[in-house]
């Protein structure tokens, strides 16, 4: 009996073993572990581990569409967007009906400027649910943009009237309405969003970046520390009121917020950094130098800490100490872009350029359209005599970084030395473009003007110059080759 019981259990044993083998060779149940695996790395914030997770998923059943939507949203937080696109497109043409991924789509169309595309994505949505919010919301943001105005507010009235106690239909109508030049219209429902959620942070930047548009110092400076009240520990408002206040000349006043703002926030590094982002912004070397020493005992690990403390040690001259610095980061990653152009920069620095064309190719290696890597390879090549190939380089850096003023002085400067009147002339363009606030660009297009016999030009630049507001220095050329420091820099 006894031995009958015992082949009873064996036998058992052996069917639920088969019947989990089963199930663990179940393509449908293997690719519902990877997904519903990642969307439990997706809730903890751990977007690289979902994305591994949904590729599996997909991997077993390539026409997964919840899993392709998933993945879109991973790569939406992780900011790759061509990625992002790929799976919002594989996601709507597996599900049509999936209107949250149609309305994504057409916002990152938006984001594109493709906003005729953007347009159609809305209006296949309103197709299937006419009183879709986002979709009106959508619709009047391409239309805008289409520069379609009435249509655009129209649409946006539609949205507010389907859902009225939603605080982001009056802040999208503001926006819409000010774009519009109606500024009171849009003052008014900046004042319906803090009035439908009090502790709106965003609403109260909104107001307050309203109002300093709109020349009223005293109610955005009002609105700005209210934000702060609200998210004592949100960097954003420290450096929408710090903007202000230096805009105003009230630089110990914006030392003083951004030094509480490292204080509120130490474990927060958008909130610590500021300070010494403050300092390098309006040339106080010494001042950044110390601060970013400072971090950098209290806070080894951050790499952006690292990164801009070994900058300010090459602008100080301190090449060896940088140099030590960016060995170790390099040892952790020796394929690090950023970390190299670094590299190449004190080899520069230290009369090595051959060895810095190596170091800075090497970055664009890693990372082809890196502005940071061109226009530091520009300028070793031109340090080298070679103008022809530096100052492409230095073209394709304001080419992917239109606003990059030091790339501009740097091609102005050359241009000047070799009396290329035309290329000044157009560095001093891009220059004032991106910096309209200093006079140097002024300065650079006046003597294009000059040379060329423009005595108009030349007067009228002449004018500007002397007549610009420089309140904030602009970056210097080192810095800003390796991009600014991430984080909420003031600016006026």
């Amino acid at each position: 009996m006894k031995q009958r019981d015992g082949f009873r259990l064996l036998l058992t044993g052996l069917i639920v073993l088969a019947l989990a083998a089963g199930c663990s060779r179940d393509p449908n149940v293997r690719k519902q572990r990877f997904f519903e695996s990642g969307n439990r790395y997706f809730e903890q914030g751990k977007y690289r581990e979902a994305t591994i997770e949904y590729l599996n998923a997909i991997q077993i059943d390539k026409a997964y569409g919840d899993a392709h939507y998933q993945l879109a949203q991973s790569y939406l937080q992780q900011g790759i967007w061509s990625m992002a696109y790929q799976e919002l497109v594989r996601t709507t043409d597996l599900q049509p009906n999936n209107l949250k991924a149609q309305i994504d789509l057409g916002n990152l169309l938006l984001s594109a400027r493709e906003f005729k595309q953007a347009k159609d994505r809305a209006q296949t949505v309103l197709t299937r649910d006419p009183n879709n919010v986002d979709a009106h919301i959508l619709m009047a943001n391409a239309d805008a943009a289409l520069e379609n105005v009435e249509d655009s507010l129209r649409e946006m009235q539609t949205a507010i009237q389907l859902a009225p106690d939603q605080p982001r239909t009056y802040f999208n109508m503001a926006v819409l309405q000010l774009n519009a030049k109606q500024a009171a219209a849009a003052e008014e429902n900046f004042l319906k969003v803090i009035s439908l959620d009090p502790k709106s942070v965003p609403g109260r930047l909104a107001l307050g970046n309203f109002y300093q548009q709109q020349g009223r110092p005293a109610d955005a400076e009002q609105r700005f520390r209210e934000a702060i009240q609200m998210g004592p520990k949100n960097p954003v408002p420290y450096g929408a009121l710090a903007g202000l206040l230096i805009s105003q000349g009230k630089r110990s006043e914006a030392e003083q917020l951004l030094a509480e703002a490292r204080q509120a926030m130490p474990d927060i590094p958008e909130g610590y950094r500021m300070l010494g982002d403050l300092y390098f912004a309006m040339e106080d070397l010494p001042r950044a130098l110390g601060e970013y020493a400072s971090l950098f005992q209290q806070h080894p690990q951050d790499e952006r800490v690292q990164k801009n403390y070994v900058q300010l040690l090459i602008l100080s001259s301190k090449l060896d100490q940088a140099a030590k610095l960016i060995d170790q980061l390099l040892k952790n990653d020796s394929k690090n872009a950023e970390s190299l152009i670094l590299r190449g920069q004190i080899l520069n620095a230290k009369g090595q350029p051959d060895q810095a064309v190596q170091s800075l190719e090497a970055a664009l290696k890693q990372d082809p359209r890196s502005p940071a890597a061109h226009y530091s390879l520009g300028l070793t090549l031109i340090s080298m005599g070679n103008t022809r190939r530096g100052t492409g380089e230095l073209q394709e850096a304001v080419r992917l970084r239109p606003n990059m003023a030091p790339a501009y002085r740097a091609m102005g400067a050359l241009a000047l030395r070799q009396g290329d009147m035309e290329l000044l002339r157009q560095s001093a363009e891009g220059f004032i473009a991106a910096q309209p606030l200093v006079p140097e660009g002024f300065l650079m297009r006046a003597t294009a003007n000059l040379r060329a016999g423009n005595a108009k030009g030349t007067e009228e630049d002449l004018q500007r110059l002397f007549l610009s507001p420089r309140k904030i220095h602009a970056p210097s050329p080192a810095w800003a080759s390796c991009g600014r420091p991430k984080g909420n820099i003031p600016k006026p």
